[in-house]
């Protein structure tokens, strides 16, 4: 407690501190009813410890209190030695009993006490306060001989002592609240690991597993509103998150939640790296044969809403010089609610190009005279050393090997006829090229020149 309350304040307060608890005979259809209201345990008090007026800098302590073992009721204590009031009662959002004990060890006899704990509000402030009260109800009212004790651990406040005006009750009275049982069913894959919390009017929450239940009591018989929280965004609650539910005077009213889930889809990213020379324009990615995108060389694209399994990737489109690091296909598990990343890397070369080869022009020549070919060849990549081989159109053929571009030359006899001479060459890659000239072999008439004279 601090120094702000001033006189004025507290005259005020007390005033108008009476709470009452409402009562409603709305019970819920399916609620358990009593031909009577039950009865709970009872602490009533008014009255002052301490000699002297109430006013700011006295030693003195007000009270004002009726507590029910049901945990519903109200509190105003004032220590005027500050001045600071706590509050506890329904209409003060976040006040009230937490708990109630009907005997209290404070008493030389502890069936005339009680003891409750609670949570209340510094009036003038947003602090809240847990405390511990404990009350003896030794006499009848003026005796001078009831005791109520008031302490707050949390800030080392401590304050007993017996009434030196007022009066401490302890009786039997009936309950005017009810209270209200929230359960929860879960069902599907991808469970929460950690539950929900159970709320009722925004005000009172407590943590519920995702197959159990938790009870509020000290609830006022009447209509409350029931909210579930901390629902993943994979699960659905049949009915929605929000039930409004009646609590019966004595009794006990339920709400129930379904909740269903699934497993959430995950994302599915692709990039690709690319170098070398003779560079493609892109690619295509495609997932389990079915689903594809376009990608760049040096790119990514993402596949969204990807179940939560195995799926099979290939990247196509691939030209032959272009070789993949561990393949074009790969096997990869998308997590739920995440994002799994293929990554390929992707090296091409400058296509090889085969010799370019020229076995001159077609000819005619005589009978009996040795024909030799000669035929010349280049190659833009160089690939030496080349093979070659020279078919000369009559089912023989010469082959052989040079180490730099330039000239083939051979020989060969011939019959008459007409002969088509093929040239090929082939570098050390694999790579061929080939040229044809046709070769006429005739006999010499009286007159004629020689062929190629």
């Amino acid at each position: 407690m601090n120094e702000r309350m001033t006189l004025t304040g507290v005259v005020g307060l007390l005033a108008a501190a009476l709470f009452a608890v409402g009562c409603s005979d709305s019970v819920s259809p399916f609620a358990p009813t009593f031909a009577t209201a039950p009865t709970v345990v009872e602490v009533t008090g008014l009255g002052q410890i301490g000699t002297g007026s109430p006013s700011a800098g006295n030693n003195v302590q007000t009270l004002d209190f009726d507590v029910k073992a049901d945990l519903t009721g109200t509190l105003t204590y004032t220590d005027y030695t500050f001045p600071d009031t706590l509050l506890v009662g329904p209409t003060i959002p976040g006040t009230g009993i937490t708990a109630f004990r009907t005997s209290s060890s404070a008493c030389s006899d502890p069936t005339k006490g009680a003891e409750f704990d609670g949570t209340g509000q510094v009036f003038g402030e947003t602090e809240m306060l847990n405390f511990t009260v404990a009350v003896c109800d030794n006499g009848p009212a003026g005796s001078g001989v009831d005791f109520f004790s008031f302490s707050a651990p949390s800030i080392n406040y401590s304050k007993s002592a017996t009434l030196t005006s007022g009066d401490i009750t302890k009786s039997t009275g009936s309950s005017s609240s009810g209270s209200l049982v929230v359960s929860t069913n879960t069902s599907g894959t991808s469970l929460p690991a950690s539950g929900y919390t159970a709320t009722v009017d925004g005000a009172r929450s407590q943590p519920i597993g995702i197959n159990s239940s938790v009870t509020f009591t000290g609830l006022t018989a009447t209509g409350h509103t029931v909210t579930l929280s901390g629902v993943p965004t994979n699960c659905t609650v049949s009915g929605g998150t929000s039930q409004t539910v009646t609590v019966p005077a004595g009794g006990t009213a339920t709400a129930a939640f379904s909740v269903s889930c699934t497993t959430p889809p995950g994302n599915l990213r692709v990039t690709t790296s690319t170098s070398g020379s003779s560079l493609p324009s892109g690619y295509t990615v495609t997932v389990d044969g079915t689903t594809s995108q376009s990608i760049g060389i040096n790119s990514s694209v993402t596949f969204t809403a990807v179940t939560a399994t195995s799926h099979t990737v290939a990247l196509g489109g691939l030209p032959t010089n272009c070789t993949v690091s561990g393949g074009t296909s790969r096997t990869v598990t998308v997590p739920s609610g995440g994002t799994a990343t293929v990554s390929y890397s992707v090296t091409c070369a400058t296509p090889n190009q085969p010799p370019t080869v020229n076995a001159g022009s077609d000819q005619t020549v005589l009978l009996g005279i040795l024909y030799s070919e000669t035929a010349s060849f280049s190659d833009p990549n160089n690939d030496g050393p080349w093979s070659y081989t020279i078919n000369w159109g009559d089912g023989s053929s010469t082959s052989g090997s040079t180490s730099s571009q330039g000239t083939i030359s051979a020989s060969h006899s011939y019959l008459l006829g007409s002969f088509t001479i093929r040239v090929t060459v082939t570098d050390s890659h694999g790579a061929s090229g080939s040229d044809s000239k046709v070769l006429t072999v005739i006999t010499g008439l009286p007159g004629l020149p020689l062929p190629g004279l």
